[in-house]
């Protein structure tokens, strides 16, 4: 999957197949969320999927949240573990 952030710079992401249900339901498509305690490392090769250098790996212990009315701030987030 590829995300980007309110700048539009994008980054490719990765998640295990068993994590996927989550992700999918906690950051939307076209929707603002938060991804906290992930795995970078440097992108080359085949994994340079964007232009950007890294590439992000969420994993288990990973914190994802999604963010309404981004337009107001930053409302406070609706977590999962």
């Amino acid at each position: 999957m590829v995300l980007a952030d309110q700048w539009g710079n994008k980054i490719h992401a990765s998640c295990k197949p068993s994590l996927m249900y989550r992700v999918q339901r906690v950051l939307l498509i076209d929707k603002w969320g938060v991804v906290q305690n992930v795995s970078m490392t440097a992108a080359g090769g085949q994994y340079r999927t964007t232009q950007h250098k890294y590439r992000m790996t969420i994993a288990d212990d990973a914190v994802l949240s999604a963010r309404r009315g981004v337009n107001s701030g930053w409302p406070g987030p609706a977590q999962t573990r």
